[in-house]
């Protein structure tokens, strides 16, 4: 048996399990987990947490509990299904972050490998940083073509509205400093379908150190995704859709809020200035226009370098290379809310005001986003 010494008592682990309607295959996977990961790690004991089953994985825990034949095995059962995201939930933070340091999680549905577990578990030695979360990224998705579209447009979707510092949003296989985990799964209450595609997107929003690791992933060997059947995909997509957008909303509304704010005084300005280099100056409204659209670049930099995001530079190198960038985003914003213009009003037939009306939603979208990323670098 391995004693990873400094990954021993001091940081134990809670390897939890939960499992719905998966009586061969969490059979299977505890066997394993037992051979490969208990006989080897003396600082890992294995949580199942079982939602309400219909199709014999009841019995089969009591078989493992009552024969006593896996070590450090503890089971709750639960008397109705809760649905993953709030079984997943309840289970992370049952653990007590007193007696184990880290939390493992993994699917019972059996699709990742207990070799890619062990190897999540070797990282946590004095030769690797202190991580607060460690992932396992699928590098081969053995999933239907339905599942892989679906996926892929979650993963794009979280990607530009949090950018996440990893690459598989919803993979289940994840080694979390137990306070960390807990922390951000309370948070966790919109998603309906997939806990982990909302845990990443609060995740996304602290300052943690994450590592992602490939694993494999390989099919099912038993029945259909209890989640995922090919029916539900339009209802799944359009309820993680809302909860990405309501996660989203709630980390950023108040930053938002400002930014479009100093937005329209930027707007104000516009037309005030416009208006008086005009009539009182005697310019051309062109150049009128284009001295006042220059002049609200800079103020709405100035503001929401001051106000909305509170940043300061290193110094007025920095400082000058941001205000050009913000230039080149409010550039990119006035192109995309042409084009949108255009294409929706001569294409689709669109009323002009409708038109221009979603143009600034997305011009104002790319604008912020862009902000945040690529001018001001605040990450999130």
């Amino acid at each position: 048996m391995v004693n990873m010494g400094e990954v021993s008592r001091k940081k134990r682990i809670a390897f939890v399990i939960p499992v719905y309607n998966e009586a061969k295959a969490i059979e299977k996977l505890l066997i394993e987990v037992n051979e490969k990961i208990l006989n080897n790690y003396d600082n890992v004991d294995v949580y199942v947490f079982e939602d309400g089953s219909s199709d014999g994985t009841k019995e089969v825990l009591k078989k493992f509990l009552e024969s006593q034949t896996i070590p450090r095995l503890y089971v709750s059962m639960a008397p109705d299904r809760k649905g993953y995201p709030r079984a997943v939930r309840d289970a992370i933070l049952s653990e007590d972050c007193s007696k184990y340091a880290y939390t493992l999680f993994l699917d019972g549905d059996g699709q990742y490998y207990i070799e890619d577990v062990s190897k999540l578990i070797s990282l946590l030695s004095r030769e690797n940083p202190e991580y607060d979360i460690i992932v396992g990224m699928r590098t081969k998705r053995a999933e239907s073509i339905y599942r892989k579209m679906l996926t892929r447009g979650l993963r794009m979707l979280e990607r530009l509205l949090f950018n996440p510092p990893i690459k598989d949003v919803t993979s289940a296989l994840r080694l979390m400093k137990t306070d960390v985990a807990q922390s951000i799964a309370s948070e966790v209450k919109h998603s309906k379908y997939n806990f982990w595609l909302e845990f990443t997107a609060r995740m996304s929003a602290r300052n943690l150190r994450v590592l992602e690791v490939p694993v494999d992933y390989k099919k099912r060997e038993e029945g259909e995704s209890q989640v995922y059947n090919l029916r539900k995909i339009p209802k799944i997509i359009w309820a993680e859709f809302k909860a990405i957008a309501k996660a989203w909303f709630e980390l950023h509304g108040k930053i938002v809020s400002k930014f479009a704010f100093v937005g329209a005084t930027g707007a104000i300005i516009i037309l005030f200035l416009t208006w008086l280099l005009t009539k009182h100056m005697g310019l051309w409204y062109m150049l009128s226009a284009t001295a006042a659209i220059e002049l609200s670049i800079l103020w709405a930099f100035a503001l929401n370098t001051k106000i909305t995001f509170s940043y300061h530079f290193v110094n007025s190198i920095d400082v000058i290379k941001a205000a050009a960038k913000y230039h080149a985003t409010a550039l990119g914003g006035l192109v995309i809310n042409l084009v949108v213009l255009y294409i929706l009003t001569e294409y689709m037939n669109i009323y002009y005001l409708m038109s221009e009306f979603v143009a600034i939603i997305l011009a104002f979208g790319f604008n912020y986003l862009a902000s945040i990323r690529y001018v001001w670098k605040i990450a999130k």
